[in-house]
Order: structure tokens, then sequence, then C-alpha cells
């Protein structure tokens, strides 16, 4: 298994969300881009469509807590994730900087820990298939 980050194209991420609809062991979520224009915007977002069950006040909406439950996922079960950013060209358009942490922290946290990282750290922590899509442009 190889999780990992994909650019794609508009239909080419209709392709994706059907896929993963279909499956009864993916948990699919989906974000719009366009909706995201500040860090609590993405940590927001990301909560909703992720179900995340753990109630937060406004001081929480900061990457670090966002990295604490989505290396969890306990309310999913052991479903593989698939993860569509819809609009991404226009994700924190006068916040590259963020933006850019956003992919970075996919790329060097959440993927590699469900990839395996997650044995021997997590009591009963089990490998998962976490894939990002991203609609637009590769960057």
């Amino acid at each position: 298994m190889k999780n990992r980050i994909v650019y794609v194209n508009e239909q080419e991420a209709d392709a994706v969300k059907a896929e993963a609809l279909q499956k009864e062991n993916v948990f699919f979520a989906e974000l719009d881009g366009r909706s995201i224009q500040t860090e609590a915007d993405y940590v927001r977002e990301m909560e909703l469509v992720m179900n995340c069950p753990y109630e937060k006040s406004d001081m929480y909406l900061k990457l670090g807590w966002y990295h604490d439950w989505i290396c969890e996922l306990l309310w999913l079960g052991e479903k593989d994730v698939v993860l569509l950013l819809r609009g991404y060209d226009f994700m924190l358009r006068n916040n590259e900087k963020t933006k850019k942490r956003i992919v970075e922290d996919f790329e060097e946290i959440t993927l590699p820990w469900w990839e395996g990282e997650v044995i021997g750290h997590m009591v009963g922590g089990k490998p998962r298939s976490f894939m990002v899509y991203l609609e637009g442009k590769a960057s």
C-alpha cells in the first residue's frame, strides 16, 4: 500500500468519487477548496467531512489539534480513507504558506502514519490506505 497525494482534473475527480462511494470499506470525504480561505476554515471543514466527534472551541482550530485526531480516526473503524479536495487551486488563495504546509503535513505526517507508523504507536493501530486527491493544477 502506498498512501499518496494525487493531482486530478475534474473528470478524474468524478471517477475517484464514484469508485470510492461503491466500496463499503472506504470512508469518502470531499472538501470544496473555494470555502477554505484560512487555516481555521480548513480545520473546521476537515472536522466536518471526517465526522470528527470531538467538541472543540475556536482555540482548537489550528493544525496542531487537527494532527492529533487525523492520526487517530477511531470513529471510522478500519475503513480506508479517500479525501477529495475539489477546487484546490482556489483554496487559501491569499495564504500559500499555509496551503503548502497542509500538503507537506499530509506527505510527512498523515500519510506515513497510516501507511505503517501507526503500528506500535497506537493501541490496536493498523495501517490503512489514505489517499488524497487534489482537483486542480499540479503544484
